[in-house]
Order: structure tokens, then sequence, then C-alpha cells
């Protein structure tokens, strides 16, 4: 019989995934109607996002539990969300570009790209491949090392490069979609900031809440705000305009 901490996960879980589950949705259906290759990318990034995000909290949020519990499902998760990240970080920079009154390749953005791409590739590889418990220090090192290149790359290059973007971009459209996308990566980092300050037996003290409920409640409604912005983010890319600036232009 489930326990009522258990209940709370699998409905919290399950509305976190139908929320991701329909921002993917949107971005997909959007992405048909577009006729302009830059947004389309854009969209299709957003939901493969969304998709990842939602398989990262099914992964890591104790629902895999409830369904099977195994490695596969945990290295899948670890590899899947720097890839998309990554993948919108990529097609950003590249729209960026085009709608760059200056046509600006910020730090070499064109050629840089490729080796990174090639970098997060093989450091997946390795870091799936490579250790085993018998493996000595050495080999744990390089698997140390190549998960945070897959992780490190991704993460660094979409929090410094895409701001960079958002302003050097003329396109309203384009700047308020990364506004949204924005919000949503900020919302995914107070999820993280939560639960390091509620960590599983955690002592109580100022910088700690100890209560469970709290604090799967916390992290729930952070991902539920990332989800609705990443919904928001694929909006942006539709022009909406109304009958009176219609009639102004």
């Amino acid at each position: 019989m489930l326990s009522d901490y258990d209940v709370e996960v699998l409905i919290g879980g399950l509305a976190v995934l139908a929320v991701y589950g329909y921002a993917a949705f949107w971005a997909f259906n959007i992405r048909r109607g577009l006729t302009v290759k830059l947004y389309r990318n854009q969209t299709l990034g957003i939901g493969l996002v969304a998709i990842g995000l939602a398989y990262f909290s099914f992964v890591f949020d104790k629902l895999l539990s409830f369904v099977v519990t195994s490695s596969l499902g945990t290295d899948i998760g670890f590899a899947i969300l720097p890839l998309v990240l990554f993948y919108f970080t990529d097609q950003s920079l590249r729209a960026a570009r085009e709608s760059d009154p200056l046509e600006r390749d910020q730090f070499h953005w064109s050629k840089l790209r490729i080796v990174l791409w090639i970098a997060i590739l093989i450091s997946l590889i390795i870091t799936g491949n490579l250790v085993s418990p018998t493996s000595g220090l050495v080999f744990a090192i390089v698997d140390v090392a190549t998960a945070f290149i897959a992780l490190g790359i991704p993460l660094a290059s979409s929090a410094i490069l895409l701001p960079l973007a958002w302003t050097r971009s003329s396109d309203i459209t384009f700047r308020r979609h990364l506004k949204w996308f924005g919000l949503s990566a900020i919302s995914i980092g107070l999820c993280f900031v939560w639960a390091l300050l509620t960590p599983p037996g955690g002592v109580p003290g100022v910088f700690v809440i100890s209560n469970a409920f709290v604090s799967l409640s916390g992290e729930f409604v952070f991902l539920l705000l990332s989800a609705y912005f990443l919904y928001r983010s694929a909006r942006a890319v539709v022009p909406l305009y109304s009958f009176k600036e219609k009639i102004e232009t």
C-alpha cells in the first residue's frame, strides 16, 4: 500500500509530466504551422527540451521506482538532457546570427559548434561505457572528466551565450522567445537549489527544510513553472499582431 508521501510523488510527478508533455505537444504543432526555418528549428528545440526535462523528472524524481529500477534509465536521462539543451543553444546562436544586423559570428560559433558537438558525443559515449566496478583510479578520473564535459559544455554555453544572443538580435519575436526560455532555465536552477536545501535525511537548521512534503512540493512547483515557461517560449515564436497594429502598418 502506498504511503501519503508516495501518493504525493505520483500525483505531483504525473502533473509535471503532463505539463511538459503539453509544452512539447504545442511546440511540435506550432512548428508544423511555421514557414520560417529559423522559427521551426527553435520550436523543435523547445519540444525536445520539454521531452528531455520530462524524462529527467521521471527518472530523478522517484517516479522511475514505481515502474522499473534500472541504471540504463538513469544513463539515458543523463544523455538526453545535455544533447537537447545543446541542440537548442546551437540553433539559437545560429538564429541570432541571422537576425543580427551585423551578422556577427559570436565566438566563431559556425566552426566552434562542430568541435563542441564532437566533444559532447565522445564524452557521453565514454561516460556510459568506460567505468566498471573493477576499473582503476585513472579510468574513474577520466570518467568524471568526460561527464563534466558532457554536462558542462551544454550548461555553460547556454548560460553564457544565449543571453549574448538575446542582446545582439534585432528580432523582437526571437528575443521574446529566448526570454521565456531563460525563465524556464531559472526555474530549473531554483529547483536544484531547493533540492540542495532539502536533502534526504537533512539535519534541520537555518538552511535546511526537513519536512519531506514541503521539500517535494517545492520541487514540483519549480518544475511546473519551468514547463509552463517552455510552453510560452514555443508560443512566443508565433507572430501575433492585433488588428490595430495591422491597420497602422
